[in-house]
């Protein structure tokens, strides 16, 4: 299953976004940045806040997320190690170790065969960690001089929502019966 599916299934059914407005927002970016991914969607409209989303996306994908507050803590030097190609091509981001483990970070998750690959790359053993595709673009920028891909710049803002053409259908008319009232008999 798409993982951006499978997260939108996870919102809708958690109640964090109904599913007519994921439709518009998917619509709206479809125009103004049609690579955009449905967190970084979420997220620049406004629609949820980044703590709720990480733990929908945790609840999605069932792979924990890091604190957005720890990511200052990020080990630079980790980026010596882990090769710059790999990074951009699967969007991950190497975190450092904590206890004796190595974390990457990612937005979605990783399928077996890319993991193995990485694995044999860097000769490194990793457990993946969960952040947002904003968090994961500004981060390989800070490790890599990677340029921001557009929904990362802070610069993209959705036109008002009376500015978004959707086509909806209309509603069928319903006929309305005077309610019926029964009073006790006298």
């Amino acid at each position: 299953m798409d993982s951006d599916l499978q997260l939108a299934g996870t919102l809708v059914h958690l109640g964090h976004i109904k599913e007519a407005r994921l439709q518009e927002l998917q619509h709206a970016f479809e125009e103004l940045a049609p690579q955009t991914p449905l967190d970084a969607q979420l997220l620049i409209a406004n629609e949820i806040d980044e703590l709720p989303l990480l733990r929908a996306m945790q609840k999605a994908y069932e792979i924990p997320f890091l604190d957005p507050e720890t990511l200052s803590n990020i080990n630079t030097k980790s980026a010596l190690i882990f090769p710059r190609e790999l990074a951009q091509k699967h969007q991950v981001v190497p975190y450092g170790a904590i206890n004796d483990d190595f974390f990457i970070l990612c937005a979605q998750p990783l399928n077996k065969e890319t993991v193995r690959k990485i694995q044999q790359r860097t000769k490194l053993k990793f457990e993946s960690r969960l952040t947002t595709s904003i968090r994961v673009a500004q981060l390989l920028k800070k490790l890599y001089a990677t340029p921001l891909p557009t929904y990362a710049t802070g610069k993209l803002t959705l036109p008002s929502p009376q500015k978004i053409n959707i086509q909806h259908t209309p509603p069928l008319p319903i006929e309305v019966s005077p309610p019926r009232v029964s009073l006790p008999f006298e």
